[in-house]
């Protein structure tokens, strides 16, 4: 069911909208506090809906300050329903070891 929770939303975006990832060449829609390579994002978005996937595939507590190109409102996740406020234009979040976001911003 978890993975149905996800997957929904981002099978709507992808029909139409952007996407952009920490792999990809060029300027990121995500920007982190403290890059690395077990530091890893993903980024979909429309006109309605946007999705950001924040993962620390490390074994250690991490603390970051992520900001995406253009967004500045309030996001839920996905799977816990926690509340992560970007209004400023960045939001600083921890996350515990191999911890991962899944954040929706609805209009």
């Amino acid at each position: 069911p978890q993975f149905y929770k996800v997957d929904s939303p981002i099978r709507r975006i992808r029909k139409n909208g952007a996407y952009s990832a920490y792999y990809m060449d060029g300027k990121p829609a995500v920007s982190v506090s403290k890059p690395g390579p077990r530091f890893l994002w993903s980024w979909f978005a429309d006109s309605k809906e946007e999705v950001l996937i924040l993962l620390n595939d490390t074994d250690s507590e991490m603390t970051q300050t992520v900001s995406v190109e253009g967004l500045s409102k309030k996001g839920r996740d996905i799977l816990e329903g926690t509340s992560f406020d970007f209004s400023s234009g960045k939001c600083t979040m921890t996350f515990g070891p191999r911890a991962a976001f899944f954040i929706s911003f609805c209009d």
